[in-house]
């Protein structure tokens, strides 16, 4: 877990630059994660050998994308992270801001933007976050926004209803301008089996063929940890 460890000190390393230039006390981070397999490595380390270094009680922590699923099921990104790490973190509930996945996907997508339109700072209408993490699906896949789905590059909402087209199942996903806007995004990748997509995303010719690959060349920040 090499390189879940540099992600998780770079973390460190964003929330102290950014509480030395603001100081008070109610300053704070703004961190989005993501759901699937990949994030487990990082939540082990979360709850494990960087406990006492990650300043929970100073982070609103939000969600990139989430399967419309109630929390109790295994396939929620929320009931994930709970399991795995809000369980074992002192943060307080109200700075945990789940999507609620058992909720009209659309009505939810609308709810869950006007949130985070309310409480990050905005620039040119979109909101900032401090730090996204994300994965890259076999498919090029990223935050739920799958090939094709281009009209989620752009969309004028931060989260949008998606939908799995491998499975016919929706999403909530958070949508391409804050994911290139946010002061760092990151993309964390397990596994050999990802070197596959990972080179048709860099020989392709087209910006916008593959979702992971549209956030790499447009995010103003990014950084790529992969654990092979």
């Amino acid at each position: 877990m090499k390189e879940a460890t540099h992600l998780t000190e770079h973390l460190i390393q964003c929330i102290t630059d950014k509480f030395t230039v603001d100081s008070s006390p109610e300053s704070r981070f703004y961190l989005a994660i993501s759901g699937g397999t990949s994030p487990m490595n990082l939540f082990s380390l979360w709850r494990g050998d960087f406990i006492e270094k990650i300043p929970w009680k100073r982070i609103e922590l939000f969600w990139v994308d989430e399967r419309c699923v109630h929390p109790n099921d295994s396939e929620s990104n929320y009931g994930q992270a709970k399991k795995h790490l809000l369980d074992h973190i002192s943060i307080p509930e109200n700075q945990i801001h789940r999507i609620r996945g058992e909720e009209d996907p659309s009505s939810e997508a609308e709810k869950y933007s006007m949130l985070v339109l309310s409480m990050l700072p905005c620039r040119d209408g979109v909101p900032i976050f401090d730090f996204v993490v994300l994965g890259v699906g076999d498919d090029g896949h990223t935050s739920s926004i799958f090939p094709g789905q281009d009209n989620l590059y752009n969309y004028k909402y931060p989260y949008s209803k998606s939908i799995n087209p491998n499975t016919g199942r929706n999403r909530v996903a958070m949508t391409g301008l804050p994911i290139t806007r946010a002061e760092m995004t990151a993309f964390y990748i397990t596994g050999e089996e990802k070197t596959l997509i990972m080179n048709a995303i860099y020989k392709s010719d087209s910006d916008t063929e593959y979702p992971a690959g549209y956030m790499l060349k447009n995010a103003i920040n990014c950084k790529v940890f992969w654990d092979k």
